[in-house]
């Protein structure tokens, strides 16, 4: 153990509690009155100005003087002001930084032993400044798998479910490749997914954040599943009525008992919550949430018909003999022959619903592209050397614009591509290139020099930024080289709508994304 040493003896007292360190405002105060002599309110005033660049040569040539009537050396009281003007403005006070501590502290530890509960609490709960989205990909690249809802299984909250490993490791893109690869003991590392490993020593490949979290012991794996509360439109009531009527076993059951109106059955189809209990793509079951949608329609306006039937027959005929009545069995030659519907379509549909790319991560949609881009991915950027010219890619999942002392603007930036986060910051010297696409686009290709900070800190300072649907649609036609070369807003280089993979909206995840 380092023991631990104070710039001045005067300073032991102040500073002992955090080993010789200035971590709080209170610090910053104790600092002033053991080197100056003066009081506590005198004190908080300096602290107060320090923020003040244009007042820090008086407060200086006031500290040093002070410092010496009180026999410190100058050297001493000289390394003391230089700790105290780089700091003061950016600490906080104990109490706030204690507020900050105690559940930072509790969170590190339920994240460390209990991810899957922990991450489920967050979800129902609201995970603050990013989307619901971003803890479902958080999930993922822990190992846990994510469930869509199910009108038989999910609960208003988010749960913990464990389920058997093959299912989940469908739902992380472990495809039976891969264990085809492991047990013919040939290389499956280029059939796992973007930024999954498999040690040699390990039984099972590791999701890129290098820890398994979801491993529920031999043939099992831990899963969240989605709650109903998060859906768009639904009620406490219509989630209560669905929990006390079931199990359900068909979808004329739940139109009957399910106390669910049109256009919640209809969100419900859109997540997928219908899918088990209808037979999506299973014999005699419709072949996508396209034909689903269409008989979930016809149900419910059946159903809406023979209510209004029932109760506009004359009071005395009620009841007195046997009604016709029009029901819409679900045998298959019921069930609408639509074209299934593409992934794209199902993700489409989840982001518009309930925020969350579910059944795939939007941003896998343009892998190709990215490969042409030679963008780097999350997972990878630690790797990067300081001062490397790179390309990010992913979804805006946060941007912030802090104010600043100098009065400049700085735009933060992060970006989530399925692998990982990343930050970057772009200074107002870039702003005029890039704020315009950084504040309006939702999906983004960042291009900067990446920074490093520490041995696995890196972050990109940031010079362009594209809209990576308006690249996409540059790439189908041909002009991608024009596309990179655009600066500004897109105003002037036609602001047309892009084109997406199979129709995937860049803006409708915009509207959905919470």
């Amino acid at each position: 153990e380092e023991p631990t040493t104070y710039l001045h003896p005067s300073l032991e007292p102040v500073l002992a509690e955090t080993y010789g360190v200035i971590v709080y405002h209170e610090q910053v105060m104790g600092v002033l009155v053991a080197l100056t002599g003066c009081d506590l309110a005198y004190a908080d005033l300096l602290r107060r100005q320090l923020g003040d660049r244009k007042k820090h040569a008086a407060i200086r040539g006031w500290l040093l003087a002070k410092a010496q009537d009180r026999g410190v050396p100058p050297h001493d009281a000289e390394v003391v002001w230089e700790q105290l003007a780089a700091f003061a403005s950016f600490g906080f006070c104990k109490a706030h930084a204690a507020a900050f501590a105690v559940p930072t502290e509790r969170s590190a530890f339920l994240k460390a032993h209990v991810f899957p509960e922990f991450a489920a609490g967050l979800l129902t709960h609201d995970p603050g400044m990013y989307p619901r989205r971003m803890i479902l990909d958080e999930c993922r690249l822990f190992g846990v798998a994510v469930l869509p809802p199910d009108v038989n299984r999910s609960a208003s909250p988010y749960t913990v479910e464990v389920i058997d490993r093959g299912q989940a490791d469908h739902l992380l893109g472990l495809t039976p490749a891969v264990r085809a690869a492991a047990r013919a003991t040939s290389d499956p590392v280029p059939l796992l997914p973007p930024g999954w490993s498999w040690p040699d020593d390990a039984d099972h490949p590791l999701p890129p954040t290098g820890r398994d979290a979801g491993d529920a012991g031999e043939g099992y794996r831990y899963a969240v599943r989605i709650g109903l509360q998060d859906i768009s439109g639904i009620t406490d009531a219509e989630v209560s009525a669905l929990v006390a009527g079931r199990p359900f076993t068909s979808l004329a059951d739940v139109s009957e008992r399910g106390g669910l109106s049109q256009p919640t059955a209809v969100a419900l189809v859109d997540v997928g919550a219908l899918d088990q209990v209808a037979g999506v793509g299973r014999r005699g079951g419709p072949a996508g949430r396209r034909a689903l949608r269409l008989t979930v329609e016809e149900l419910w306006q059946d159903r809406r018909r023979r209510r209004r039937d029932a109760t506009s027959r004359p009071v005395g005929t009620r009841g007195a003999g046997p009604t016709t009545q029009t029901r819409l069995d679900l045998h298959v030659d019921h069930v609408p022959q639509l074209p299934e519907d593409g992934e794209a379509d199902r993700v489409r549909s989840e982001l518009a619903t309930s925020g969350m790319d579910v059944s795939r991560h939007v941003v896998s949609f343009y892998e190709p592209l990215l490969e042409v881009l030679g963008v780097t991915r999350a997972c990878d950027l630690s790797k990067v050397s300081a001062q490397s010219r790179v390309r990010l890619a992913g979804v805006k999942v946060a941007i912030q614009s802090p104010p600043q002392r100098s009065g400049q603007r700085v735009l933060f930036l992060s970006l989530d591509d399925r692998t990982g986060t990343t930050q970057t910051t772009y200074f107002e010297r870039s702003l005029d290139d890039c704020a315009w696409t950084v504040l309006h686009a939702w999906l983004l290709v960042a291009e900067g020099r990446v920074s490093r900070r520490g041995r696995m800190g890196a972050t990109l300072t940031g010079t362009r930024a594209w809209d990576l649907s308006r690249l996409w649609r540059a790439w189908q036609e041909g002009w991608l080289d024009a596309a990179l070369a655009e600066r500004g807003t897109p105003a002037a280089h036609d602001q047309a709508g892009a084109v997406r993979p199979a129709g995937l909206s860049a803006s409708e995840f915009g509207r959905g994304s919470r």
